[in-house]
């Protein structure tokens, strides 16, 4: 009998290692892999879609390998995943999507329904539901083949960018695949993603003690948002509209206000204030009068910067804020969210989640206000105060 389960466990042992042997370690094989860091997609009507693969590929003076360098490959194809496969067919590699943290669209992509292209990115797991969607002014190609000078590699660069402004300023609208996806299947249909802006610069080149050298290199401005009503665009919000719509959706770790022409230290001037903190409530209220958005929110203002400066007072990292200003920046909030909301209701397109604010909170009035979501109306009560000494 123990003979059997020594003989049975040999031979579990050498089926197990022969698996795991024949795949190298699970390790990639660089040479016969295209390791693709993003996608960029855009649409010719005679060709269909015309997929850019940025490749990243290694730096051979690097011990670590560190990913340094970019290779832009295009696909053609009737659909996304057959121009990722003519990627192959093209190349001899296999283009591994394990690694693609962003995916770009080109700005034609807006007169279709964005899931027709995003939705093989949800159907399949080659690529991971985490990887970051925007669109781009211009072609998407453009964008991936410019050389910024944050990164060797452009994708980097714009990760960069959207990661670190969520995770702090509020400035972008970050959105990845599977959070655009729940958005366009959810009640209300709304869904959003950053919007790109090539922005170009001359940078100077000195390396191998050379003569200095102009190149055009390029920075991107992220701070304005594509929004979609069931995947259809139906603007964009600007980059103050960018920022109110993210601290109204989420908690706020540093967002910056600046006011302008208003009275300070006894003089006109600009000003920047850093909203330490700010609360905000939403709710839908659904009566005789129809519905009613009610939004209100708190927020404690701390002056950052004045281009006047007044006593020595004026330079501590505490200032009162005069009430005049506080009201200014009151105004200033609630005419901006105004903006949204009357932008938004005309177009047709819930921002603000009031057919889905309904459905959860008061389903028994959501089959008898769901037609009306688009005529209701705004209350907003807003205070600011100044940061406490």
């Amino acid at each position: 009998m123990n003979k059997i389960k020594s003989k049975a466990l040999f031979l579990a042992i050498i089926g197990l290692s022969a698996t795991f042997f024949s795949n190298d370690f699970g390790v990639i094989d660089i040479e016969k892999t295209a390791i693709i860091v993003a996608l960029g997609i855009d649409i010719d009507e005679s060709e269909g879609y015309i997929v850019s693969t940025q490749i990243a590929t290694p730096d051979p003076a690097s011990e670590a390998n560190v990913l340094n360098d970019q290779t832009t490959i295009e696909g053609k194809g009737k659909t996304i995943a057959q121009a990722v496969d003519n990627v192959g067919k093209n190349t001899g590699w296999y283009p591994l999507l394990t690694y693609c943290q962003l995916i770009i669209l080109g700005e034609k992509v807006l007169d279709t329904d964005i899931m027709d292209i995003l939705g093989v990115f949800v159907r399949t797991d080659k690529v991971p539901s985490s990887a970051l969607v925007a669109i781009c002014e211009g072609k998407a190609k453009e964008v991936l083949s410019a050389t910024s000078p944050l990164d060797s590699v452009s994708s980097f660069a714009i990760e960069k960018i959207l990661v670190k402004q969520i995770a702090k300023t509020d400035c972008v609208a970050m959105v990845n695949v599977k959070d655009f996806a729940c958005g366009y299947y959810g009640i209300s249909g709304f869904s959003y993603a950053p919007y790109i802006k090539t922005v170009d610069t001359d940078a100077k080149n000195t390396a191998g003690g050379e003569s200095e050298k102009s190149q055009t290199t390029s920075l991107f401005d992220v701070t304005q948002t594509c929004y979609f009503d069931k995947g259809m665009s139906k603007g964009k919000l600007n980059p103050s509209q960018t920022l109110i719509f993210n601290i109204l959706g989420k908690k706020t770790l540093e967002a910056y206000l600046t006011l302008e022409n208003i009275e300070i230290f006894g003089q006109k001037a600009d000003a920047t204030f850093n909203i330490e903190n700010f609360s905000s409530n939403k709710k839908v209220i659904a009566d005789e009068n129809g519905l009613t958005l009610d939004i209100s929110l708190n927020a404690t203002l701390a002056l950052r910067d004045a281009n006047k400066t007044g006593d020595l007072k004026s330079l501590s990292a505490i200032v009162d804020i005069p009430d005049a200003v506080l009201n200014a920046a009151e105004l200033e909030l609630k005419e901006i969210i105004q903006s949204i909301f009357i932008k938004t209701q005309e177009e047709k397109c819930d921002v603000f989640k009031i057919g889905e604010t309904l459905f959860k909170f008061d389903y028994n009035n959501y089959e008898k206000f769901k037609d009306k979501i688009f005529n209701s109306k705004l209350n907003l009560t807003i205070k600011c105060n100044s940061v406490k000494k």
